[in-house]
């Protein structure tokens, strides 16, 4: 077959415009850059506790993961677990400048060599189990071929060319620190400071081989940091820093006055050396020292509670520190306070998305609701750009010293936030003039009332808008924790069965409210206020514990309706889900445990689970959050779909805090215990009927594409059906949601030529007329 010439595929994309018209341009410019399948890291950038530097960067390292600051023109690079680096918890971090590599120590031990584009993992101090501290304290590269590593037990010795380990030397105890040159180590132990000829002896794995240093030292010295320089050794005590010009006898060069300060650090700074001094406050300076050890200049300016410093070739002072904001002094000697793109930090407690807006409340208190006095306050996530709100930056919330942001939920109808503090009271928040009121008992009807026995806070732990607008909330602990604010401005609280630890809520399409008590004695209630809601002579309430239904646990977490009207709920021990209808408060309503089979082994749904959050996809599908990562089960939760943890994924950590779905972008948002990150589903929300735009992305599929095509705006669970130009059948699959998914393959897997393929569409709502649709996809191979 004769390909065609770049013209003719000119002249049959033109005809193609022609044809469709450019409308899908628009819709695709307007979703998000994430692809299908893919990951994407949501993680604060604005404590920077580790900075080396290249020829052309400054490298920070924060605890989740690495950010680079270009010294030309201050453009930021990011790099997490979501694009390539092994783990989240950095520990230490190193520039290899004979290798122009950075190398990351990381909390659990593993470490990784990130070369230009390729990040090569080192997992075997992880893994080795004869030592029971293995923490990676400090990382020393002398030349392109050694990497030397202090260790909670000692030394390892690693080959960067072979990308294999030498020598291991247990020291019995941790080394803290480690410098030295080709042939010459020094390091800095819990029993002071050891030294080692690499080239006089034939046995550095052995530490009867290393010196402890004495001559001209204090009598039981604490050491702190080494630093080799040009054949002069510098030591840190307690008492100052001493120097010896035979790498055996010192004499102390500077003396710490104070006793409450330390050195932090000592490092290299080309001809000079710079030491980090700061004290049991939150006090820090930098001392810098000419060749011949004369301190020529003191900075206080900037420093705060310092932990490294880099300094480039424009005098500029590059500060990693304890504290939030990443701060540096320029060239001009001004101190520069930034906080790049992100979070305010990696806690958070709950999700809502309301029109591609996502809002994150970052919690502030423990799993079992004990007071953290969490400050972090919300943050709000729209276009690709994050906004913080808290104490620092609203006095509303300082003035009233509002903490523990625990609940939040975005009005369906108004551009108001509603936000839960759980141990402030309710927060509106009106997101278009900023206007804030904090409702609490004393302007609530005393609907909000605090919980029994503390008549001080009112402790918010569940929001939910039902299908009125009416809002929802749980007072956990209240004497009466069910309460409502009606969307004319009433309010209203209302007893409970059962224990008043009231949390989660769920409202299902009848109304009916549903609610999760807390604790290990916990159940799940159901509420009806019937026909008025001022009227309490016909309400009804009904308890599910162990002993009246399925729950398999009466440790329950969480609770979620789907797209049916189901009502599915996380216990401590498995899923259950409750499809009663209008039957809810009769007996016969006790709800299922569906039963899943893998490797045609049948087991009740995630028994051995703790399910702490689930989240529905568009395509109905529900997505349970555990201790051990994510579970996606089909419609029924019969089906495993797909499973996600920190070993088969880019999943930051196992234990799944909160998840939320962008019905828009089909991203699914999650809370770790190390952080925010969102995975884009195959999925789309979806109507009953199909969108006056169906579209398919990309469009057209051009010759090296091999990723999925996506058809947009189905109705859902549509039955679609892809042809070529004459008709023939090639591809036929199911919407999921409003979002179809096609590899660009006919049914045999064979790669489809190149041309115009037809998409036709149909609904299956079976009620109702069929809904029909049609578009076109252009392959170009």
């Amino acid at each position: 077959m004769r390909l065609a010439s770049d013209f003719q595929i000119f002249q049959m994309y033109r005809r193609y415009l022609v044809l469709l018209g450019v409308f899908y341009f628009a819709y695709a410019n307007a979703q998000s850059d994430l692809k299908i399948g893919d990951w994407q890291s949501h993680l604060p950038h604005n404590i920077a506790q580790h900075v080396e530097q290249s020829q052309d960067k400054i490298i920070y390292g924060t605890p989740q993961s690495v950010f680079s600051i270009d010294k030309s023109d201050m453009s930021i690079t990011y790099l997490s677990k979501i694009n390539g680096l092994s783990e989240t918890g950095i520990g230490e971090m190193l520039y290899d400048d004979f290798n122009e590599s950075l190398i990351i120590a990381y909390e659990n031990s593993v470490i990784d060599i990130v070369r230009g584009s390729e990040v090569i993992p080192v997992f075997d101090v992880s893994n080795n189990s004869n030592f029971i501290d293995r923490k990676l304290n400090d990382l020393f590269v002398p030349d392109s071929e050694f990497l030397y590593i202090a260790t909670g037990f000692g030394v390892l010795q690693y080959n960067l060319q072979e990308l294999e380990f030498g020598f291991t030397m247990n020291a019995g105890q941790s080394v803290q620190k480690i410098d030295g040159n080709e042939s010459f180590l020094v390091i800095s132990a819990d029993e002071g400071f050891y030294s080692l000829d690499l080239e006089s002896t034939n046995f550095p794995n052995a530490f009867s081989s290393w010196t402890r240093l004495e001559g001209g030292l204090p009598t039981d010295y604490e050491g702190s940091d080494v630093l080799l320089m040009d054949e002069l050794l510098y030591v840190a005590t307690r008492e100052g820093i001493y120097r010896s010009d035979d790498l055996n006898q010192f004499e102390l060069v500077y003396t710490i006055d104070e006793a409450s300060e330390s050195v932090v650090f000592l490092k290299e700074n080309g001809t000079e050396w710079v030491a980090g001094i700061k004290d049991n406050a939150f006090n820090s300076r930098l001392v810098i020292f000419d060749s011949a050890d004369v301190p020529i200049d003191e900075i206080r300016l900037c420093t705060n509670r310092l932990l490294d410093v880099e300094i480039d070739p424009l005098g500029r002072i590059f500060f990693g520190d304890e504290w939030l904001s990443v701060r540096y002094i320029d060239e001009s000697g001004n101190c520069i306070q930034d906080q790049f793109d992100g979070p305010y930090s990696i806690e958070a407690s709950d999700i809502c998305i309301k029109e591609d807006v996502a809002f994150v409340a970052s919690g502030g208190i423990t799993d079992n609701f004990a007071d953290l006095f969490g400050r972090q306050g919300i943050y709000i996530l729209e276009e690709n750009r994050w906004n913080n709100i808290n104490q620092d930056n609203n006095s509303f919330f300082a003035d009233n010293n509002i903490v523990q942001f625990y609940q939040v939920e975005a009005h369906p109808g108004e551009d108001l936030l509603y936000i839960g503090s759980f141990w402030s009271g309710l927060i509106e928040y009106d997101l278009e003039t900023g206007d804030q009121v904090l409702y609490t008992a004393e302007n609530t009807q005393n609907a909000l009332l605090p919980p029994i026995g503390d008549e001080q806070r009112t402790r918010i732990s569940g929001l939910s808008f039902d299908q009125d607008e009416n809002l929802w909330i749980s007072c956990f602990g209240a004497g009466r924790p069910l309460a409502v604010r009606s969307n004319e401005g009433t309010w209203h609280n209302f007893a409970v069965p059962g224990d008043n630890k009231l949390s989660d809520l769920a409202i299902d399409e009848l109304g009916n409210i549903w609610g999760v008590i807390s604790g290990n004695s916990g159940a799940v209630i159901v509420y009806d206020y019937g026909a008025d809601i001022n009227d309490p002579t016909d309400d009804q309430s009904r308890q599910f514990n162990i002993n009246n239904s399925q729950l398999p646990s009466n440790l329950v977490n969480c609770i979620a309706r789907d797209l049916d009207g189901s009502i599915w709920v996380g216990t401590g021990a498995g899923a259950i889900v409750f499809d009663c209808g209008g039957a809810v408060f009769e007996d016969i309503c006790q709800g299922s445990k569906p039963k899943v089979f893998i490797d045609d082994l049948g087991a009740f749904l995630l028994e051995s689970e703790d399910v702490l959050s689930i989240a529905v996809d568009g395509a109905n599908r529900k997505w349970f959050g555990t201790r051990n990562g994510i579970f996606v089960q089909s419609p029924s939760g019969e089906e495993e779909v797909a499973r996600f943890n920190t070993g088969n994924s880019p999943l930051f950590d196992d234990n799944i805090k909160a998840l939320a779905y962008n019905g828009r972008s089909g991203e699914m948002m999650i809370a770790t215990n190390k952080g925010l990150q969102s995975y884009r589903t195959e999925t789309t929300e979806a109507r009953l009927t199909h969108s006056s735009n169906v579209y398919a992305f990309p469009n057209p599929v051009r010759p090296e594409y091999r990723g999925p095509i996506a058809i947009k705006g189905l109705a859902r669970d549509a039955e679609v059906k892809i042809t070529d130009i004459n008709g023939q059948l090639v591809f036929q699959t199911d919407a999921l949601g409003g979002q179809a998914i096609w590899d660009g393959r006919d049914a045999l897997g064979r790669d489809v030529a190149g041309g115009i393929y037809l998409v036709f569409s149909s609904s299956s709502d079976a009620f109702r007329d069929p809904d029909t649709a049609v578009t076109k996809i252009l392959v170009v191979r």
